[in-house]
């Protein structure tokens, strides 16, 4: 049964990796990205940070919130340099390189965040609105 939940964030996650990624492609105005090419790397970083999630909680290990940051910033930026750096292409079909594709990745990472931290602070707000959480005014 936890089997479709599973699949189902997935899914989720690639989409909305992959989306990010052509979003940052059209606001660096220069370089694009196929589609395939953002769903595949959606796939990829979701699947690998569903990997980290799970080998965490199976381990038992608990990192401290900065190394955990400084972990995901470091995988954010050699997977944008490995796959984005090779597959975004400028106007002339040359790839954008090792450190373009880094900082494609990362941006990606603050973009993500970006919108989890704007729909947190909406749920928030949701829920104070509805009487749930006392707002402490």
């Amino acid at each position: 049964m936890i089997l479709i939940p599973a699949l189902l964030a997935i899914v989720i996650g690639t989409l909305v990796v992959g989306l990010v990624a052509q979003l940052v492609m059209l606001m660096s105005r220069r370089y694009k990205l196929t589609w395939r090419h953002g769903f595949e790397y959606g796939a990829l970083v979701t699947v690998a940070g569903l990997a980290g999630v799970l080998l965490r909680f199976f381990s038992g290990i608990a990192l401290p919130a900065a190394l955990g940051a400084a972990i995901a910033f470091a995988f954010h930026a050699l997977m944008g340099a490995w796959f984005l750096g090779v597959r975004a292409k400028d106007r002339d079909g040359h790839p954008a390189g090792f450190l373009r594709g880094a900082l494609f990745g990362l941006l990606v990472l603050v973009l993500v965040l970006a919108a989890g931290f704007a729909f947190g602070a909406l749920q928030g707000v949701m829920e104070v609105q509805r009487g749930a959480v006392d707002p402490g005014i």
